[in-house]
């Protein structure tokens, strides 16, 4: 016999990425705070030249300002969807 594959009704809710992206919104501030409490010498400025800076902390500071700039665009993404959600007045069926 064979068996038929039917379609299951599943909600589909308007944009499912963005419970991904607000887990990554959240890792990227832990990640930046968790560096920044490991590395208090990325807040305070540095003496002299940038490239007497250890590895390490220039290294983090980077990836700070990466997560930071990351973070700004996933809440960027995140109003934009908001407006066209706003001004869709489709109904779904």
């Amino acid at each position: 016999m064979r068996q038929l594959q039917l379609p299951f009704y599943r909600p589909t809710f308007p944009s499912p990425e963005r419970a991904v992206l607000t887990l990554l919104h959240a890792a990227l501030r832990v990640a930046e705070q968790t560096l920044r409490d490991e590395h208090p010498m990325l807040e305070a400025p540095w003496p002299g030249s940038q490239h007497h800076a250890p590895l390490v902390v220039a290294t983090a500071k980077l990836v700070v300002g990466r997560c930071a700039e990351l973070r700004d665009l996933v809440d960027a993404y995140d109003r934009a969807v908001d407006d066209v959600l706003q001004h869709d007045d489709s109904i779904p069926f």
